[in-house]
């Protein structure tokens, strides 16, 4: 597990466990929250898998005042690398700059 700019990565912190650990899912450099660690590999790809449909949910702050054709795009589902994503239930805050897809 590299950084591109070399930056630490979770495995830096995990190196010196005595049993080898993955992570379930990752984190982005600009992002923040829990990361579940575990030394069961088919528990890891099971929750990761798309197949499985497990829900997760994203709370976004943002940065000015989405249109309400910008919340439309999104409910209706994004491309991201990798793959698409759709929401399945979608919530706004009254001040509209956290949203949880």
């Amino acid at each position: 597990m590299e950084d591109p700019l070399g930056r630490p990565t979770v495995a830096d912190f995990v190196e010196n466990l005595p049993r080898s650990s993955v992570s379930v899912g990752r984190l982005d450099w600009d992002t923040e929250g829990m990361l579940l660690l575990t030394n069961d590999g088919d528990f890891s790809q099971k929750v990761m898998h798309p197949r499985e449909e497990i829900p997760k949910t994203y709370l976004a702050k943002l940065d000015g005042h989405p249109t309400e054709s910008d919340l439309h795009k999104l409910l209706r589902g994004v491309t991201i690398p990798g793959g698409s994503c759709e929401s399945i239930v979608g919530r706004e805050s009254q001040s509209r700059r956290f949203q949880t897809l």
